[in-house]
This record gives C-alpha cells, structure tokens and sequence, in this order.
C-alpha cells in the first residue's frame, strides 16, 4: 500500500464519523478538546448514514475563520486580475488601432 492512500485511508478511520459516534459516545466532546488549546487544522467529516447527501465537517473555529480570509483574498485577486485584463485588452486595441 502506498503511502498517500494508507494516509486516506487512515483520514476516513479517524476523522470520518456518522452521528451515532457524535451522538453515543464521546467523540464530540474529545474533537471540542483537541480545539480548545490551540489552532487546528484537523478536520472532521460528519455523515448520516440514512442519507448520504447529509454531511458536514467540524472544524476550529479560528481555522475556519481563516480559510475564509484566504477565499476574500482569492476573490479580491480575482477581481483584480480582470480588472488588469480589461485594461490590457483595452490598451492593446488602442495601440492596434494607432
């Protein structure tokens, strides 16, 4: 087995759940612990096994928080850059034409 799926496959072992292992042991409670201290990247996947398409994934707050400064930037540089290419384009017709 290579490496990266023996790390899938331990990623689904251990941070993949379904809500009985929320709801009857005390895995919830151990994942708000493992944030408490300090950042986490981890993250959990939460399914419901009677319907596929309901899932989730817990994550720290502050983790989260900052993948979300990450997508306003991307979105900020993706503006940006249209911007650039518009007035590239524009000043590039003007030149043709001159």
């Amino acid at each position: 087995m290579t490496t990266t799926r023996s790390d899938v496959l331990k990623f689904v072992k251990d941070h993949v759940l379904n809500i009985s292992d929320l709801t009857r042991t005390s895995k919830l409670a151990e994942i708000l612990e493992l944030y408490a201290d300090k950042t986490s990247d981890e993250l959990f996947v939460v399914q419901n096994t009677r319907n596929k398409n309901g899932r989730a994934v817990i994550a720290d707050l502050e983790f989260f928080e900052e993948l979300l400064m990450y997508r306003a930037f991307c979105a900020v540089f993706k503006a940006l850059s249209l911007k650039a290419s518009r007035t590239t384009q524009k000043a590039l017709r003007l030149a043709a034409s001159a």
